[in-house]
């Protein structure tokens, strides 16, 4: 009789037009990461380092107000559960007249300087608009600071940090 091929080892005969079928196991992997679900850190959670700057609410929106030009730090504490890389969201309002860019600091909760780099904060209008950027690397799961340094930023408003 006629044999088939598996796996792609021959095992006999082949007939014209037949096909080799290929069984795997089923496996999952973790979500990619534009799936994963979007986790808030209002601007009422962070903790403002500096005398330019106040937490305001307008039309139930709760943000931060740039008030003076002097340098202000904004910090989030954020929890993350996986380790993988991670984007981080920050929704803004420039209405300063010029681009301003601020220096993001990542943390672990035990104080190790994760990642440093600098965030443009477009000038595009007086509309809410959001930045992204993402961890350089895979952080681990657990506890972090995301911390905004801004000098210069008289007129940006900082409404949440989103983390992805």
């Amino acid at each position: 009789g006629s044999m088939i091929r598996t796996g792609g080892i021959d095992v006999g005969g082949l007939e014209s037009g037949s096909y080799s079928v290929f069984v795997v196991p089923v496996s999952s992997l973790a979500a990619p990461v534009d799936q994963r679900p979007l986790r808030e850190y209002s601007s009422e959670l962070a903790v403002i380092k500096g005398t330019a700057s106040e937490k305001q609410v307008q039309n139930g929106r709760h943000f931060i107000a740039f008030t003076g030009n002097s340098k202000t730090v904004v910090e989030w504490k954020i929890s993350v559960g996986l380790a993988s890389m991670y984007e981080l969201h920050f929704k803004f309002q420039n209405n300063t007249g010029k681009p301003v860019f601020a220096e993001m600091i990542i943390e672990s909760s035990g104080g190790i300087e994760i990642q440093r780099d600098m965030v443009n904060f477009k000038n595009d209008g007086e509309k809410w608009q959001t930045v992204r950027t993402m961890t350089e690397t895979s952080i681990n799961a657990g506890d972090y600071k995301v911390r905004l340094s801004v000098s210069n930023a008289k007129d940006l408003l900082m409404q949440k940090l989103e983390v992805r």
